[in-house]
Formats: C-alpha cells, sequence, structure tokens
C-alpha cells in the first residue's frame, strides 16, 4: 500500500515499500487528482508483481 505526502511547495510525494525497501519519490505535480491516480497506477503495478 502506497501513501501520498504534500510538501511545503505543494509538490505531491509517494511513499511505499517495496522488495523490502522504503522509497519516496516525487509525482513532479501538485494536483491532488493526478496524485491519487498515479498512486493507484503504481499500486496496480504492485500487485502485478
Amino acid at each position: 500500500m502506497a501513501s501520498l505526502q504534500q510538501i511545503s511547495s505543494g509538490t505531491y510525494y509517494i511513499l511505499f515499500r517495496f522488495g523490502g525497501h522504503k522509497y519516496k519519490r516525487s509525482l513532479k505535480t501538485k494536483e491532488r487528482r493526478r496524485a491519487l491516480s498515479l498512486k493507484a497506477r503504481l499500486e496496480g503495478s504492485i500487485e502485478m508483481s
């Protein structure tokens, strides 16, 4: 499961675990709708692997 974090500049980051490692990556967007879409896409990709 992934989570979203918005930093003070307004940019969204995604936080998730994969293969026993923690990851935090910028989604390079300030739009919540776009961030949620990218989060769902990542979660789908992780489930498939």
